[in-house]
């Protein structure tokens, strides 16, 4: 519930079927093929947020630590719903 939140509250606005990218639900996040299940480092979306990559999300500014650092969590734990 933590990461939906973190996701409802910056990235839905673009990402809710824009751009190629669904966040709008677990199963969309998971369908949309950009979390490695146990590997925050190989997941799009953790790279994306945490300035690991050529695009950064959001665009117009960078996520706080501590949201980085669940999204990492969660992701290496499993990603589970």
């Amino acid at each position: 519930s933590s990461i939906q939140t973190i996701l409802d509250n910056h990235c839905i606005s673009c990402h809710a079927g824009s751009y190629g990218v669904n966040l709008e639900s677990f199963s969309n996040l998971m369908s949309s093929n950009i979390i490695v299940p146990g590997d925050s480092t190989n997941s799009i979306l953790w790279r994306v947020v945490s300035d690991n990559s050529t695009y950064l999300m959001p665009p117009t500014y960078k996520l706080d630590n501590s949201s980085i650092h669940k999204i990492a969590l969660w992701i290496q734990f499993g990603a589970n719903e």
